[in-house]
Formats: structure tokens, C-alpha cells, sequence
């Protein structure tokens, strides 16, 4: 995930983030499918990181905007568009951009490629 920071002053600062778990040996085999269904499942794949914990979890998606945007468990607050930035069959990159309470706006870019 790429997140470019910008703060009130206007200095912009670029990172290349992972989620929180993601650098765990056991996150690494993680994956998630989305369904033309319209629903979404996060796999732990064969080593979980709780190994009592559940193999999956799902959600719903669905288009905004004219299908240029997506939305996470649509109805459930807070509904957070995501600007969709890339769209094939192999490739899903979106966009989200937010603003802290100091005023430092991050845009952060997801990208999922198919197996």
C-alpha cells in the first residue's frame, strides 16, 4: 500500500506501507477474493496467525459513483468511498484519502493482483 502525506504547510511526504500484521511470517499467505456476488472474503490462508481464530471473514462491496468507487460493507457507517484508480481482470487499485486533526491529508493506494 502506497501513502502520501501532506501536511498543512504543504510538505509531502511518500511511504510504502504495510498493513500491521502483513511483515508476520503468518500473515503472508493471507488473501482476499472478491465475488462478482458482490461480497468479499478474507482468507488466512494455511498459517494463521490465531490458530484458534477463524480461516475467513467476509463482507460486502459494492460500486458508487458510476462505478468509479467502492464501498466497504455498504451501509455501515462510516461508508468511506473508494475511489477506484484500476479495474481489469487481473488488477484492483483504489484510493482512499482522509485528513488527521492536525490537517495532514493522507492518500493512501491499495493494489490487489489476481493469483
Amino acid at each position: 500500500m502506497i501513502e502520501v502525506q501532506t501536511a498543512p504547510s504543504g510538505t509531502t511526504v511518500t511511504n510504502d506501507v504495510r498493513p500491521y500484521n502483513a511483515t508476520l511470517p503468518c500473515a503472508q499467505d493471507d488473501y482476499t477474493h472478491f465475488n462478482t456476488d458482490r461480497t468479499v472474503v478474507v482468507n488466512q490462508g494455511p498459517v494463521k496467525c490465531s490458530p484458534s481464530g477463524a480461516q475467513t471473514s467476509s463482507g460486502k462491496w459494492e460500486f458508487a459513483s458510476n462505478e468509479t468507487e467502492m464501498l466497504f460493507d455498504p451501509g455501515t457507517p462510516p461508508d468511506i468511498h473508494y475511489r477506484i484508480q484500476e479495474l481489469t481482470a487481473t488488477t484492483l487499485s483504489y484510493v482512499e484519502t482522509s485528513v488527521s486533526v492536525s490537517g495532514t491529508q493522507f492518500v493512501r493506494t491499495t493494489t490487489y493482483t489476481a493469483l
